[in-house]
């Protein structure tokens, strides 16, 4: 689409300027925001954004750390992620959003609805923000089993693992959002945007938030969209599935329970959802944006 837009937007942290990436794809409706996962980039959004528009005002931000976004080495924390989003979102016209968060983005987008007023117009977490990491690990077993693993490698290499991974699901949008996690030196060799320190940075303020504790402060209509992997996907226990079935039907009820907050499995779907579902997730969106 000739008319997307790249830009930057200019927030303060610290009193000292930082500045966003942001992709928009202008439309006529109201605004639509959509919030990548850990070391993510707003490129996962591009297949779902581009069904919304022009129907609505889609913008994806690469939050701080990530993408083409500047990358302090603090603020990770939800509070200050928040007053990101709140002057963003200012400094770009944009007021009371459909505000939808993927994976850890919807562990910031539940934070900014429960703890930011005027709030969003409405909430849709998609397959996080019901991500409570305290509910299944210690914060020792947590450091030890999410911390990042090393990759620095030819492009090419990177490229052919992305293709033995995925398979049949391998698409060019997902090559391309998976290559804008990583920046190729001069002699082609890929490294992560999002340093591994801020990684960790972001996963003890995610140990540390309780989202069990913040689903009533929402006001707003919420979707939860949760992955439900297909049959060739890394199995999960039965524990882990079961106890995440429970987590989302406490975190609907706590949400107001139907219509006000409902549930949207993706069956068959990976964690990637913008990219392996996103007919799918463009039509529930469209659906929620329209609620009055």
């Amino acid at each position: 689409m000739s008319d997307v837009r790249d830009g930057r937007v200019a927030v303060r942290w610290q009193n000292e300027p930082l500045e966003l990436a942001y992709r928009e794809w202008p439309g006529h409706g109201a605004p639509i925001v959509l919030l990548h996962g850990l070391a993510s980039n707003k490129g996962i959004w591009n297949l779902v954004a581009e069904r919304l528009a022009p129907t609505w005002r889609v913008v994806a931000l690469d939050q701080r750390g990530h993408g083409l976004s500047d990358k302090p080495n603090g603020g990770y924390d939800f509070a200050t992620m928040a007053d990101d989003l709140r002057q963003a979102f200012a400094a770009l016209g944009i007021d009371r959003p459909l505000l939808v968060g993927h994976s850890w983005g919807g562990n910031v987008a539940l934070d900014f609805a429960a703890n930011v007023r005027p709030g969003p117009r409405a909430l849709a977490l998609v397959d996080g923000g019901f991500i409570e990491l305290s509910r299944r690990m210690t914060w020792e077993e947590a450091q030890e089993r999410l911390r990042p693993p090393h990759i620095e490698m030819p492009v090419a290499e990177l490229k052919q693992r992305m293709r033995d991974r995925l398979g049949d699901r391998w698409t060019p949008a997902w090559e391309e959002a998976t290559l804008g996690n990583f920046w190729v030196d001069e002699v082609g060799v890929v490294h992560r945007n999002l340093a591994v320190e801020n990684h960790m940075r972001i996963l003890c303020a995610m140990y540390g938030q309780r989202p069990s504790e913040l689903f009533t402060r929402v006001e707003c209509p919420t979707y939860l969209i949760p992955a439900d992997p297909p049959a060739d996907a890394p199995q999960r226990d039965a524990s882990w599935r079961a106890d995440r079935e429970a987590f989302l039907r406490l975190a609907e009820q706590a949400l107001g329970g139907p219509p006000k907050a409902r549930t949207f499995w993706m069956r068959e779907t990976v964690h990637d959802v913008p990219l392996h579902r996103p007919d799918e997730l463009a039509a529930l969106l469209g659906e929620l944006a329209a609620v009055p």
